[in-house]
């Protein structure tokens, strides 16, 4: 209470002792300097959609890192051999396909927490440079009434441009539902020394 009384107290004294200032800065005729300050422009802004002609897709187990008690998975990678740096979505959607290039019916898991999820900015792939993505699935029949899929090939759809990789993985499913995995978004692969 103490407070607003305060406050209510010496309002009046500061409006009056800013109008005077108020009134010059709108009269001036100076621009503010703000006017003339160049904006920087994201990197994003400045680089094209990636095209599959500038994108290699490779798979890398990550020497059995994701494998263990009935899973299993890989890292995606995706390399920019472009001379320019581009951008493409932070999570394009997989598809699986069999040996004669016919879709197989494995979904992506809801990622865990807010729905419909958070929005996943593009990521900019400076050239010569990687963005990865680590997969993971369940490998064993555990379901009851279970099913497995053994994909021959993983494609990724990079705007309606599509790149693909061989795939050996073998991803299972609860009975009635079809198989699935996850996925992290795609980040600037960093490299240790």
């Amino acid at each position: 209470m103490a407070l607003r009384n305060t406050f209510a107290r010496s309002f009046p004294t500061v409006l009056a002792a800013s109008l005077p200032l108020l009134a010059i800065s709108a009269c001036s005729t100076h621009s503010p300097d703000t006017a003339t300050t160049p904006v920087a422009v994201p990197a994003s802004a400045q680089a094209g959609p990636c095209s599959a002609a500038q994108l290699a897709l490779g798979l890398d187990g990550g020497d059995g890192r994701f494998n263990g008690m009935s899973h299993s998975g890989t890292m995606l990678v995706l390399r920019n051999h472009g001379k320019a740096p581009c951008t493409m979505p932070a999570r394009p959607l997989p598809q699986f396909t069999d040996s004669g290039r016919q879709p197989l019916d494995i979904v992506m898991q809801t990622p865990v927490g807010m729905h419909p999820g958070p929005v996943l900015l593009p990521v900019v792939v400076p050239p010569g440079a990687t963005v990865t993505s680590d997969m993971r699935w369940v490998s064993g029949n555990v379901y009851d009434h279970g099913h497995c899929e053994s994909p021959a090939f993983i494609t990724l759809m990079i705007g309606k441009e599509a790149v693909s990789s061989a795939f050996s993985g073998h991803l299972c499913g609860a009975g009635g539902k079809p198989s699935s995995y996850s996925m992290t978004p795609f980040r600037v692969a960093t490299t240790h020394p």
